[in-house]
């Protein structure tokens, strides 16, 4: 063989070798995803076989061969064949590592926090010593309490003066009014708090001084590791976070034999028992978040009397991502508004009212926004069920291999679960067997019935702050209601019992039918409310031009509305209004105004207040007549009189 016919002999033979261990290590790196489909595993490796086999003897005889053009265009054509197994091998470690990043639990977390101080009054930790540090009482904040403490002794500090307080907001108010020189933060605090109404004007009056970092053992024990998905229904939690806070919540039932799945959302604001909170104290369902995910979810569980056997929680980056990487979703907005995205004080995002396909941006801003719409935090959270939706449907409905590469970057980086993969698998193959025997879309086969925690908004005094706050108090009928959904639906059978008030008509769109009310005949347990009364005063005049935030308005009277947006020179215009019976006769005549207006900054030179108002009509209940057949007290039956025949 000539030197010339050796030079080609290896070049043919290292690619050819290159190119079959490349797809056999394609084929060894995905060989734990076989079960989403056996058989089309074994035909792959069989034609893979096969195919290494050919390549071999076709590599051999060119290697024997005479023609310098056939070798050169069988050269040509190695390369071009090798070039695209990396690339599918580029493309599998993506998302394999991808896949791996959202189902890996870490045996350890790494948190990061900051000491904190007014700005301007101190410039260094090194000061800290002789001080009045603020951590929290509890032990569960790991940033608050754990990490300070550690953090003390590591510096060396022997004159420090600890004061507990029992949550971060407490903890920075303690700051501002000078009760303690320096406290103990997480490092994200100002993308935290940053849109919450009752911290974020206080961000502006502090600043970190040092930032430091620790490891500590994952104590998490939520998991549902022994279930079978593909077979027993469980629950899910979804969690959006907003830099360490659940700004959604929705709790999720699946049942994978009726393919049905129930999905419940938590108002963010909703004042309930915080489960890893000192004695369950009462707080808002966001801010355990703050403390850790697990205790989010026991509070949801407790909450709900419901156990959580799986959490995915997406950051909000993350969910701009996964839009951007899909390019666009269809989203129907019931309005047009300026909306914020992440990091973002001002409202620069542009949503329109209808359907329109929005990016990441836009969607982002349709999940958050709630001060647009009249019946505020409720449509928000149908506007977060509308997002997930359509997000899924959009995904199930693509095919382009770099888009979905794309997609499963971008939740790799942004989403985490407790899903195994092998679960996860359980599922995309119950889906193709499914699909594959009703030959519905990926989008058809599963039903999805949306409910939410319905409440009652009210604003209380807060000692933290000394003013009113807003507050969401869950009904307990609604919570009812939701759990027997969700029970109905954990059932093998999964058969949901349809409100008797749905009906459907074929000419008519499907809309799911409604398991829980807007509005419960219950009033405010005002026992969950602790601390001092403020001091009773009247509410100033603004002066001209000046911005004012606007109470919660739900839950009182029409004439109690009135008074208080007159006195503020606002102007209001009604809606809406319904009428509705009531077995209350405090209620009747009362207008009770339903439109969510807590925390809406307006101008009252500009400002209309637009209000939904339930006229209450007392009626009384009816007494049960007598049954004919039950026996009196005397052990007779009362018969009807017999009606006499006209003559």
């Amino acid at each position: 063989m000539s030197k010339t016919n050796k030079k080609f002999a290896w070049i043919n033979t290292i690619l050819t070798v290159a190119i079959l261990i490349t797809l056999w290590l394609i084929t060894i790196s995905v060989f734990e995803y076989y079960s989403l489909s056996k058989k089309t595993f074994l035909i792959i490796n069989l034609v893979l076989i096969v195919f290494s086999l050919g390549l071999l003897v076709l590599t051999v005889r060119m290697n024997n061969s005479n023609s310098n053009t056939s070798r050169l265009i069988y050269i040509l054509v190695l390369a071009l064949m090798l070039a695209g197994s990396v690339y599918i091998k580029y493309t599998s470690s993506v998302i394999l590592t991808s896949v791996n990043k959202i189902v890996s639990q870490d045996d350890e977390i790494e948190y990061h926090a900051s000491f904190v101080t007014k700005k301007d009054k101190y410039q260094s930790v090194d000061e800290l010593d002789g001080k009045r540090i603020g951590i929290i009482d509890n032990p569960d904040f790991i940033e608050g309490n754990v990490m300070p403490k550690d953090e003390l002794e590591k510096l060396g500090f022997k004159n420090v003066t600890e004061r507990t307080y029992h949550s971060y907001s407490s903890l920075i108010n303690s700051l501002i009014r000078g009760e303690v020189d320096y406290i103990s933060l997480p490092k994200a605090f100002n993308s935290l708090f940053m849109t919450d109404e009752s911290i974020a004007p206080s961000l502006k009056q502090i600043e970190s001084v040092y930032d430091y970092t620790n490891t500590y053992a994952n104590k998490s024990d939520i998991g549902g590791s022994d279930i079978n998905v593909s077979e027993v229904p469980f629950t899910v939690l979804i969690m959006g976070n907003d830099g360490g806070r659940t700004d959604s919540l929705m709790l999720a039932s699946v049942n994978p034999s009726s393919m049905q799945i129930t999905l419940t959302s938590i108002a963010r604001d909703s004042y309930v028992p915080i489960s890893c909170y000192i004695n369950q104290a009462y707080d808002k369902i966001n801010h355990a978040r703050t403390i850790s995910r697990d205790c989010t979810i026991k509070t949801v569980e407790d909450l709900m009397d419901i156990s959580v056997d799986f959490f995915v929680e997406v950051t909000f980056e993350g969910l701009i991502e996964i839009v951007d990487a899909l390019g666009t979703i269809p989203i129907d907005s019931p309005a047009t508004f300026y909306g914020n995205v992440v990091g973002d004080e001002k409202a620069s995002v542009l949503v329109e009212e209808g359907l329109h396909d929005l990016n990441g941006d836009q969607v982002l801003a349709f999940v958050r926004e709630r001060s647009s719409f009249v019946n505020g935090d409720f449509q928000r959270q149908l506007n977060q069920q509308h997002a997930i939706k359509s997000l899924i449907s959009t995904i199930a409905e693509t095919r382009d291999i770099n888009t979905l590469k794309n997609i499963v970057a971008a939740t790799g980086n942004n989403v985490e679960t407790n899903l195994s993969v092998s679960q996860l698998i359980g599922l995309m193959n119950l889906a193709i067997n499914r699909m594959e025997s009703t030959y519905l879309s990926a989008t058809d086969i599963v039903t999805v019935y949306g409910s939410r925690i319905s409440g009652q908004g009210v604003m209380n005094y807060s000692p933290d702050y000394g003013f009113d706050l807003y507050y969401y108090i869950p009904y307990r009928s609604s919570i009812a209601d939701v759990k027997k959904l969700i029970s109905m639906n954990m059932r093998e059978d999964g058969i949901l019992e349809i409100p008797t008030a749905f009906n459907y008509s074929v000419q008519d769109e499907y809309v799911a039918p409604v398991f829980s009310s807007d509005i419960y005949n219950e009033e405010v347990d005002q026992s969950i409310f602790t601390g001092k009364r403020p001091p009773v005063d009247t509410p100033s005049v603004p002066e001209a031009n000046d911005d004012v935030i606007i109470k919660e308005l739900r839950g009182k009277s029409l004439d109690e509305a009135a008074s208080y947006l007159a006195s503020y020179d606002f102007t209001y215009v009604i809606n809406e209004e319904i009428e509705e019976t009531t077995n209350n006769p405090s209620r009747d005549g009362n207008r009770i105004v339903t439109s969510t207006t807590g925390g809406i900054t307006m101008n009252p030179e500009h400002s209309v207040i637009r209000l939904n108002v339930i006229r209450y009509k007392y009626v009384a209940e009816e007494e049960e007549e007598p049954d004919p057949n039950v026996p009196t007290d005397e052990g007779e039956t009362t018969e009807p009189e017999s009606e006499q025949p006209d003559n």
